[in-house]
């Protein structure tokens, strides 16, 4: 069966439906093109070559022009790959920000769905800060905090009713910072806070922010939500 020779990348992506392959003559040809650089592509390479030329194919294309397709975005690929092979460890690329000397990088890490609830964390009923701080979601938050520095993306941006996002986020890189895994300069850390016509309600507001993130000396980043 055509499929058999890259089956485990393509049941990663089960939404897709690759009726290519049940082509009696366009299903071996494309497999024939895959095997020999199956060693230099990844799983995801493969992945998106096989919706392109599902792409293609609904479309009424020749068998030599899905070949030819499938040939060339292999030879893309597997440039890629040499090409990270042989190269120094990824770095998300900074430009600095706005009218500010803050060297921010292309793309954030937004808190908005790592917390461990969307329950506020000043509620009667919320959860203690103890139960949060030890649950696994928090370890996961941590995690992820890790693999976004190690690539340089260190921007890390939450909110006051991102439930307790801001309260995690900010005891993760106090932790950090104790452990000597990072230091302060290390990061942005941007937070946000609803608006109000109520100054009082404001002032509650940010001060409930402030309760946290004053562990680690200030804010880099204050937005209006």
């Amino acid at each position: 069966m055509p499929l058999s020779i890259f089956s485990e990348p393509l049941k990663m992506d089960p939404q897709q439906k690759y009726t290519y392959l049940s082509n009696e003559t366009i299903g071996p040809a494309i497999t024939k093109a895959f095997q020999s650089h199956l060693d230099k592509l990844s799983d995801d390479s493969i992945i998106k070559i096989s919706r392109q030329v599902e792409f293609w194919y609904v479309r009424n294309s020749s068998c030599d022009e899905l070949v030819s397709l499938t040939n060339r975005l292999i030879i893309a690929a597997q440039r890629l790959f040499d090409n990270n092979k042989h190269s120094k460890a990824f770095q998300v690329p900074k430009v600095r920000y706005g009218r500010t000397e803050l060297q921010m990088p292309i793309i954030t890490c937004g808190g908005m769905r790592f917390q461990h609830t969307w329950m506020p964390d000043n509620l009667p009923v919320s959860a203690s800060s103890r139960t949060v701080l030890n649950s696994s979601s928090h370890t996961n938050l941590k995690n992820i905090i890790k693999a976004c520095l190690r690539v340089g993306l260190n921007h890390f941006e939450t909110a006051r009713f991102y439930g307790t996002s801001e309260m995690q986020l900010v005891d993760a890189l106090v932790e950090m910072i104790e452990t000597g895994e990072i230091q302060r300069k290390d990061f942005i850390l941007q937070t946000k806070v609803v608006r109000s016509k109520d100054r009082t309600e404001f002032e509650k507001n940010y001060k409930a922010t402030w309760d946290h993130v004053s562990k680690l000396g200030d804010i880099d980043l204050f937005a209006f939500h």
